[in-house]
Order: structure tokens, then sequence, then C-alpha cells
């Protein structure tokens, strides 16, 4: 069978051993793991032990898109049953998850019908990169405001201390402020970048060691928020 008739969960010999569409199951099953182990308490303790597992088999086992797809519609239910209440980073997660679903049905993965690789990944990121462009724009936008630009009460500041205080720089005004416009800087030429064939791979650079240092400040749990972003990120894969 040739690679462009593969099932979608098939793990045969003449297959990538790490394609876009295994990392992108990495990497969303990642993010998975993280909101259930999250969510862990206010579930029964059989479900969310069972969404966990879910989840790390995906991380073992990415070739099979199936676990993706399963966690997808779990998340998806586990949103609408909790909304109004979920935040913006499960906003996030949502519609990720609704596009993979679709993608996932249009290709025939629902079906079992046989389907490429590429062209169940393309399916997904062809809108799916636009959903961290929307990020970006109203994560920038709704920034302009007093709060993200005063020092004394900025979430930037707040993140900037809880990084240079092993170096004892916590307290440095020059450090609030620049941690404030980097964040503008940093995110506009990431989510710019990224569209950009010739120049992507500095959005990759700029925007993976970003999201990767804020989510293990251990801020707001920003560790969920960051991991939905570079899983948006592999969307960019050439």
């Amino acid at each position: 069978m040739s690679a462009t008739a593969e099932f979608i969960d098939t793990t045969a010999e003449d297959a990538p051993r790490l394609d876009r569409l295994r990392v992108l199951t990495l990497l969303a099953s990642i993010y998975f793991a993280i909101y259930w182990g999250n969510m862990s308490p206010d579930l029964p303790v059989s479900t969310g032990i069972a969404m966990v597992a879910l989840s790390l088999a995906g991380v073992l086992m990415p070739g099979r898109t199936v676990l993706l797809a399963l966690n997808a519609a779990a998340f998806v239910a586990m949103y609408l049953v909790l909304s109004p209440q979920p935040s913006n980073n499960q906003l996030t997660g949502f519609f990720f998850s609704l596009i993979f679903l679709t993608a996932y049905a249009q290709k025939g993965g629902l079906l079992g019908q046989p389907a490429a690789r590429d062209a169940l990944f393309d399916a997904v990121a062809g809108p799916g990169r636009w959903i961290l462009a929307i990020m970006y724009f109203y994560g920038i936008y709704h920034k302009i405001n007093a709060d993200f630009l005063d020092p004394q009460v900025s979430c930037a500041v707040e993140l900037y201390q809880l990084l240079a205080w092993r170096v004892g720089l916590a307290d440095w005004g020059v450090g609030h402020y620049a941690a404030i416009y980097a964040t503008f800087v940093f995110e506009g030429i990431a989510m710019l970048a990224l569209f950009m064939h010739r120049i992507k791979w500095i959005g990759f650079a700029i925007g993976i060691p970003f999201h990767v240092i804020i989510g293990f400040t251990g801020y707001q749990f920003y560790m969920d928020f960051s991991t939905i972003v570079l899983v948006l990120y592999c969307l960019f894969l050439p």
C-alpha cells in the first residue's frame, strides 16, 4: 500500500517514524494529559485515570491518531459542560479539537477509510494556523491597556520576577519595562514570521523558547497555555 493510501492509524514500516501528524499527536496528547491531570480532582476517580491514561497512550503511540480523536472529542464535551467557565486557554484547545475532529471525519478517520497522513495534517493545519494568529492578535490587542502597561500590576512583570529572582534582578525597574514591551515584540514577530515562508524559522526561534520559558514559571498555570500554543506552532511545520 502506498504512503498516500495509508490508513490514518497505521504503523506501517514505510510510514515515517516521526512525520508531522505524529508530532502533532504527541504534543496535543501532552496538552490533554496536563489538562486532564489538572481536572482530575473534579472528575470521578475512574474517569480522571482513564483520560490521563488515554493521553499518555497518545504520547507513547503518536502513530495512533484515533487516540487524539478520542481525546479531542472528550475535551469538546467537557468544555461544553463547563462553558462558559473555561479559560481562554481552554477556548483555544476547544477550537483546535473541533478542527481536528472535523478534518478526521472528512478524511475518513471515523469510518476507517484510507487517507493520507499529510492530507489529514494539512486539513487540520489550514484553519488551525489561524487560531494562533487570532490568539496572538487579541493577546496583543487586549494588552494595550493601563493594567498591562503598569509595572505595578502587569502580569509580564510578575512573570519576569519569577525568572529574575534567581539572579537577584527581580526588582530591577528597567527589567520590568523590558518584560512588558518585549512581550509585544516577541508575540508580534512570531505571529507575522510564521506566516512568511522565508522567515518562518524566526517565528519558531523566538516563539518556542518564549512559550517554554513562561510555561515553566508556574504563574497562573501557564503550562497548559504554553503547551496548546506549541501544538499550534506544530501546524506550521513544512
